[in-house]
């Protein structure tokens, strides 16, 4: 492979880390694992703002001169995004569930990568970019969840738009949600979650390229320590389920179909004084993958109703005058049938 190829790669690594430090639109672990299976229980409207931070790396290994020089490129992208999430409960019902609407916007993306480029011993060769924006909106008009007594199932539909600008995709995506929290015993202090997201992204027109469709699946083990703190095992995978398309920009580390595996945790705090205010911390770290950036996902997750409807308290009865028990009357006395006089006893 000639070195000019390779700073050609280099040169598209940094375009792409840009806007690409997501294989697709979904950010996973961006919020704790029962929250994200479910609407709020109660009507209302509901913030929350994640502050993200991916610190990302990946490389290429090449050769030239008939295999005797190695060639390394380096890759390294720090990523910080603060999203911020409404979501709306509105108390009515669909097809027997809760029905309610999401969006996510803006998303502020602060994201810098950079490449280091190395042949043999000798020669190396450092570039680096960086990029602020608005990350592309994201709006779904269908989130339903149904419940039971310790189960729910939600369902999403989206719609992620682009923004334009260096921290856009560029491209029209749909989105679907399926997943669930099941309660393992009555007092509600242990729950397994999961939740899967499916991309099908569209045409990218500024670079005549397609990026194949994403499966993401989100899972957790969550332990209430007391009512209002929780401790949990978290993870996910994320493959991409059908091939790039388009004779825009391809790299030559970039296979048909890429995938990443990452295991971490997660430990969310309610403050009921504070108008239910919940903070979340969760750090995931990559532990295989193959044809993508991999590494670490930080994200410090803060909650709160802006509106909630509380549940209302039972009338009360209005007071009874009582009425004493009726009194049995006692039934007459029965005469006694005369009794004989005991001997020395004179007769009456």
């Amino acid at each position: 492979m000639k070195i000019s190829t390779l700073l050609s790669s280099a040169a598209a690594l940094l375009c792409l880390a840009l806007p690409g430090w997501s294989q697709s639109h979904y950010l996973p672990e961006s919020a704790p694992i029962r929250d994200q299976t479910g609407l709020p229980p109660l009507p209302g409207v509901y913030y929350s703002n994640s502050l993200m931070y991916l610190d990302m790396g990946g490389s290429i290994e090449r050769s030239i001169l008939r295999g005797r020089v190695p060639v390394d490129l380096n890759i390294n992208a720090s990523v910080f995004a603060d999203m911020n999430s409404f979501v709306w409960q509105t108390g009515e019902k669909f097809l027997g569930a809760d029905y309610g609407v999401v969006a996510v916007m803006p998303t502020i993306v602060q994201a810098t990568p950079t490449a280091r480029l190395e042949v043999g011993r000798f020669l190396g060769r450092d570039a680096s970019s960086s990029a602020f924006g608005v990350y592309d909106l994201y709006f779904s008009p269908l989130a339903l969840t149904w419940r039971g007594d310790r189960h729910q199932v939600m369902f999403n539909y989206g719609l992620w738009a682009p923004v334009g600008g260096e921290t856009s995709l560029g491209y029209w995506e749909h989105q679907l949600q399926l997943g669930g929290t099941a309660f393992l015993d009555e007092e509600k202090s242990w729950s397994v979650s999961a939740l899967g997201t499916y991309e099908i992204n569209g045409y990218n027109s500024n670079r005549d390229y397609t990026k194949g469709n994403y499966f993401t699946l989100e899972w957790g083990v969550v332990k209430n320590l007391d009512p209002n703190v929780t401790l949990g095992l978290v993870g996910y995978g994320s493959w991409q389920t059908s091939g790039d398309s388009g004779a825009g920009l391809r790299l030559p580390y970039d296979p048909v179909r890429d995938y990443g595996i990452g295991l971490g945790g997660e430990l969310k705090v309610t403050i009921p004084e504070a108008n239910y205010l919940s903070i979340a911390l969760k750090h995931v770290r990559d532990v295989s993958s193959f044809g993508r950036l991999s590494g670490s996902i930080t994200t410090l997750n803060f909650s709160v109703p802006i509106e909630m409807e509380m549940p209302s308290a039972p009338a009360p009865q209005p007071a009874t005058e009582t009425t004493p028990p009726p009194v049995e009357p006692h039934p007459p006395a029965q005469p006694q049938p005369p009794t004989e006089p005991q001997p020395g006893q004179p007769k009456p």
